[in-house]
């Protein structure tokens, strides 16, 4: 189904018309897992290469996913959702974010894909001029699941960069506060803030 998604998007980029529904089809809940996962990941593909053509339609199937039961499709929604956006951003597109910004709320299998995809989101917005708040991602610091929060912190890395890129100023502060973390929560708090001192 990857592979299909791959050729479509392929094909939509040359300016072909190409059917979608099999694979939208294949988002419902009536598929097993492992068939609305690939489906997911498939119709990110898709849906980028349609929107790089001037096709702004819909992507319900896909923001739908983030809801699935199963943790595996919401991970591959997140991630399809991230490249979707970032899509919409470069060409200068509103979108409205907030099915992933819903997911930051959700039971911890939602709110670790959500946080690691947000952050490349909120940095493709910020550098189109977008003032964004990054205090859904703040909130996740201090996330009773270590994966949410390393995916919070490394988002939030990135937010903060593309911020300090735009001569913003920010607090460093919730950042620097987990230097004094677990040691599985220091590793990922150390490259985040190197790459804000970077920027």
């Amino acid at each position: 189904i990857v592979e299909l998604g791959a050729v479509c998007a392929a094909m939509i980029q040359q300016g072909k018309k190409v059917s979608i529904a099999p694979l939208e089809v294949r988002s419902g809940s009536q598929w097993p897992p492992e068939i609305r996962a690939a489906a997911a990941t498939a119709l990110g593909l898709v849906y980028a290469a349609k929107i790089t053509q001037g096709d702004d339609g819909s992507i319900d199937p896909l923001e739908d996913l983030l809801k699935a039961a199963d943790e595996d499709i919401r991970l591959k929604a997140a991630g399809a959702l991230g490249t979707v956006y970032a899509a919409r951003i470069r060409q200068g597109r509103e979108i409205s974010i907030s099915p992933l910004e819903a997911s930051l709320k959700g039971p911890w299998e939602a709110r670790g894909p959500a946080a690691a995809v947000l952050g490349g989101v909120y940095a493709a917005m910020i550098q189109r001029g977008k003032d964004i708040s990054t205090e859904p991602l703040e909130a996740l610091l201090h996330d009773d699941d270590e994966d949410v929060r390393q995916a919070a912190i490394s988002s939030l890395g990135t937010a903060y960069a593309a911020k300090i890129g735009q001569g913003q100023k920010i607090s460093l502060r919730p950042l620097e506060a987990l230097l004094d973390s677990s040691e599985y929560v220091r590793q990922f708090a150390v490259p985040a803030l190197g790459e804000i001192y970077a920027a």
